[in-house]
């Protein structure tokens, strides 16, 4: 095996975790659809897999975020809201599939709860990547 640690190499490597997050994701994804709508499986037989698809997403989102990759940037306030607006309508939808809202003023409530907890984490994401630029790349001249 070669131990070159070429800028080349770590980039391929990078790449190809990358890829490996993304099958991972849809892979999640996609049993827990499965387990969900075609086998009717109540929640507490696939909350481990859900569990992993979280803390997998979260490792992943905190760990660009503190390395300086700003997950959210201030150029796209479409795709924010884009995120939000998904978010409220696909948990509640979800919830909805499985039984558990049974009222239109449930659904508004967990659409709420769902983009209010996904706002709460474009902040803290926010808040994150701000402070690894304070620490990094120091406070900045006044002429800047």
């Amino acid at each position: 095996m070669n131990n070159i640690t070429d800028e080349r190499v770590v980039a391929t490597r990078q790449r190809w975790h990358a890829r490996g997050f993304l099958l991972l994701y849809f892979a999640l994804n996609l049993d827990i659809i499965v387990r969900v709508l075609v086998l009717k499986q109540p929640p507490r037989q696939w909350m481990d897999i859900g569990l992993i698809w979280m803390a997998t997403t979260l490792y992943v989102s905190l760990g660009m975020s503190r390395s300086g990759v700003d997950l959210y940037s201030k150029a796209k306030p479409k795709s924010n809201l884009m995120v939000l607006i998904i978010l409220g309508l696909e948990i509640p939808a979800l919830l909805w599939l499985m039984g558990s809202v049974h009222s239109w003023m449930q659904f508004a409530l967990y659409g709420l709860l769902a983009a209010g907890s996904a706002y709460a984490m474009q902040i803290v994401l926010r808040l994150l990547h701000k402070r690894w630029e304070q620490k990094t790349l120091g406070q900045g001249t006044p002429e800047e």
